[in-house]
C-alpha cells in the first residue's frame, strides 16, 4: 500500500544544533537584560543563533527548522531567566517577589518575549539557511579540490 505524501513541509528538528543556538542567544542576551539595558543584542541575537544553528546542521532541509526554534528558545529562556531573577534579586534584597524591583524584570521579560522573540526567530530562520548554505557550497568546493 503506498504511503500518502503530504505538500506540506517536514518541520524536522536536530535537537544538538539548535539547543547551541539556544544557549548561544542567551549568553550573548543575558549581560545586558540582567542590568535592565536594551542594547543591539536584544535585535541582533537572532542572528547569531541561526548562525550557529545552520553552521552545525547536517542536512540543508531542517536549517530553518532549527534557526527558527534557536532563535525562539533561546529568547524565551531569556525571559524566563530575566523573571528568576528579577525575583532572586528582590527576595536578596529584602523586599518581597512581587515588588516594583521583581516587576521592572518581570515588564522587561513580557516585552522581550512579545516584541523579540518573533524577531529571534525570524532572524534566526533565515541566518541558519544562509550559514547552511555557505556550510555546503564550502564543503563541496573543497570536496571537489577546487
Amino acid at each position: 500500500m503506498a504511503r500518502e505524501r503530504s505538500l506540506r513541509p517536514a518541520f524536522d528538528v536536530n535537537w544538538r544544533p539548535t539547543l547551541l543556538g539556544a544557549a548561544t542567544l542567551l549568553a550573548v542576551l543575558l549581560p545586558g537584560l540582567l542590568r535592565l539595558e536594551i542594547g543591539r543584542e536584544v535585535y541582533l541575537g537572532g542572528l547569531l543563533a541561526g548562525l550557529v544553528a545552520g553552521g552545525l546542521t547536517d542536512r540543508y532541509g531542517n536549517a530553518m527548522s532549527n534557526g527558527l526554534l534557536a532563535g525562539a528558545l533561546g529568547g524565551a529562556a531569556a525571559c524566563v531567566v530575566l523573571f528568576a531573577y528579577g525575583s532572586y534579586a528582590s527576595w536578596r534584597l529584602g523586599f518581597g517577589f512581587d515588588s516594583v524591583f521583581a516587576a521592572q524584570y518581570g515588564f522587561r521579560a513580557i516585552a522581550l518575549f512579545v516584541l523579540a522573540v518573533p524577531i529571534h526567530a525570524v532572524e534566526g530562520a533565515l541566518a541558519a539557511l544562509l550559514a547552511n548554505g555557505l556550510r555546503v557550497r564550502l564543503l563541496d568546493r573543497f570536496a571537489s579540490g577546487g
